[in-house]
């Protein structure tokens, strides 16, 4: 779309550019003027100040500007401006001399454009027209949740490192566009997911927009890292995030790459997610029974105030026979603190972030068991009373070499597909609806909000947070329950929500998609307020029964606009009808002068002053 876009407006701009020098030569020509008739006499004090005015311009740019590049471009282009109109000039002054240098600048101009210009290196169409392998189980699914990328795109194309590249005799730069183009794909860099007819989180699907409040929300999402202020998320969000925000986005599915995965000493480990347990906090993580004599874990902590040797956390096994074995993990001992570098004197093993802009490592450890046993679940609690543990992943070790990576969450699993490429994707098996009925809601400001839905009390599923507005009231049903609840969607479109709900009693229906000016809401066809719900997204009150709830999108900026444009088309209507009409002087009837029409058409000569001869 912004490849679209911008050849629009260069083929705009050279439509202009031809219009304006197709009107200077036919005036010239009826004029009778020369060359230097199409341009007019210069005053030097204009000419002075425009090119004064110009170069103190490019001299802020470059002053201000402390990137090396960005001076070269603004010094290159002022350059290049200086050189256009000294030439220009010199047309004035030597005509034949100058329309030479001009013809001779302007084709090496496109000489120069030509050899970079992309055409030139243009790859086959089917890449951007073909479905990558990767994406056929989310089209496949047709739902209306989103997909969630965090993949990175500097991995090695399948295709050719399986040796099945449909192009091997291709120029090397070809070849290069053309991994480019399909791993963007495969990815799905934001705005591509609109050519799959796919919804994102970050993208132009009508939800989640990227608003200050959405930047904002990002906040949450993104844990290690500074959000985009253009509100892309695969760039900055390097770990998969709380489930719950899967809920609240319409997250089903995750695509990620196994760059985030990682390797030491044989041992695999998958850094999907990572759990962040502060003092007290536990995590449990079911095993789908797997034998194992050893653990290996990957961790770090980050802000302790403990001195070396301090228990930060424990794991605990938990075997099918019901045997019970604990590990504890120790500072200084079995991980360390989040830092550049392992400390000095440790023989911790250090493991590299996923993402290069993340620059605190993390410690690999094996944990061995006091007797081998089929894993059934595994239990890690933070015991220190300062300091995050942050377990980034575990794999089980068994007596025979065997290893399984375990990913910390249970919400997504992995999809087989047949992409050759480093690419993993996950589907979310349990997602909460587009839009859902809870029977619990509380007023809160921005800040209070952001706060309830990082604590753990916060369930999307029963409980939700509402900006303090004149309609706004709290929900205080805990002991509802939500079982018979139902909200079925009736019609979906980009402006237009049609659904229809039953519940036991008074609920807030949650719909996945942005708050923004200009929705409006009707239940059973009478208006009804709509609420900001979750810091981000839309709710709407409904009471116990069946009801109908529309939400349409009508701004009323449509509206205003719409009638100015047609007043403004009106008034040009009537200025080009009156334009059009013949003026006739004063006096003078509707009878037509002597003569005919011709006579009219012929101009009238003014009286020669001055004494007249005699004859």
């Amino acid at each position: 779309p912004l490849s679209l876009t911008a050849g629009a407006l260069l083929f705009g701009a050279a439509l202009l550019a031809g219009g304006g020098a197709e009107w200077a030569w036919q005036t010239a020509r009826a004029r009778g003027a020369r060359w230097t008739g199409l341009v007019p006499r210069l005053d030097r004090r204009r000419v002075v100040l425009v090119v004064g005015t110009a170069s103190i311009v490019v001299a802020l740019l470059v002053g201000l500007t402390g990137d090396l590049g960005a001076r070269r471009f603004y010094l290159a282009w002022g350059g290049l401006g200086l050189l256009a109109a000294a030439l220009v000039a010199l047309t004035l002054w030597r005509r034949r001399l100058g329309m030479t240098l001009l013809v001779g600048a302007a084709a090496a101009e496109l000489a120069a454009a030509s050899l970079v210009a992309p055409f030139r290196e243009a790859i086959p169409a089917e890449v951007y027209r073909s479905e990558r392998p990767v994406l056929a189980p989310v089209r496949a699914d047709g739902t209306t949740y989103r997909t969630l990328s965090l993949a990175r795109d500097d991995y090695a194309l399948g295709e050719i490192v399986a040796g099945r590249f449909p192009y091997p005799d291709a120029p090397e730069r070809v070849i290069y566009n053309y991994a480019v183009a399909s791993k963007h794909n495969e990815v799905l860099t934001p705005n591509l997911s609109l050519e799959y007819g796919l919804a994102s989180p970050d993208g132009y699907d009508g939800g989640v927009l990227p608003l200050r409040r959405w930047v904002e929300f990002m906040r949450l999402v993104v844990a290690e890292d500074e959000p985009r202020p253009d509100g892309v998320l695969r760039h900055r969000l390097h770990y998969l995030p709380d489930e719950r925000l899967l809920d609240l986005m319409g997250v089903k599915w995750v695509i990620t790459s196994v760059l985030r995965e990682a390797r030491w000493d044989g041992v695999p480990f998958d850094r999907l997610a990572t759990r962040r347990l502060g003092p007290g906090q536990r995590y449990e993580l079911p095993v789908p029974d797997v034998p194992a004599s050893a653990i290996a874990l990957l961790s770090s902590v980050a802000n302790p105030e403990l001195p070396d040797g301090s228990p930060i956390g424990r794991l605990t096994a938990i075997g099918a026979d019901g045997s019970v074995q604990e590990l504890m993990v120790r500072l200084g001992q079995q991980t360390a603190i989040a830092a550049p570098a392992a400390p000095e004197g440790s023989e911790l093993a250090a493991i590299a972030p996923p993402d290069p802009r993340l620059r605190h490592v993390d410690y690999a450890v094996r944990l061995p068991l006091e007797s081998p046993t089929t894993v059934t679940r595994l239990v890690f609690d933070q015991v220190a009373p300062s300091g995050t543990w942050l377990v980034r992943a575990v794999t089980l070790l068994g007596e025979d070499g065997s290893s399984r990576p375990l990913p910390l969450t249970t919400r997504v699993t992995p999809v087989a597909h047949d992409d050759p490429s480093a690419v993993r994707l996950y589907r979310n098996e349990a997602p909460l609806p587009v839009a859902f009925l809870v029977p619990e809601a509380t007023v809160l400001d921005d800040p209070a909000a952001l706060d309830y839905l990082r604590s753990p009390r916060w369930q999307p599923a029963r409980s939700a947070v509402v900006a303090p507005a004149p309609e706004a009231r709290p929900l205080s049903d805990s002991a509802a329950s939500t079982a018979n609840d139902t909200v079925r969607i009736l019609e979906r479109a980009p402006e237009r929500w049609r659904l229809a709900s039953e519940a036991a009693g008074e609920r807030l229906l949650v719909l996945t998609q942005a708050f923004f000016p200009g929705w409006r809401a009707t239940l059973d066809g009478q208006p009804v307020p709509l609420v900001r719900v979750n810091y981000l997204f839309q709710g709407v009150y409904v009471p116990p029964g069946t009801h109908t709830i529309e939400l349409l999108y009508q701004p009323r900026s449509v509206a205003v606009g719409l009638l100015v444009s047609l007043l403004a088309l009106a008034a040009a209507a009537m200025l080009y009808a009156y334009g059009r009409l013949p003026t006739l002087p004063s006096g003078q009837g509707t009878r037509p002068p002597p003569g005919g029409p011709r006579a009219q058409a012929l101009p009238v000569q003014p009286p020669r002053r001055g004494r007249s001869k005699r004859r």
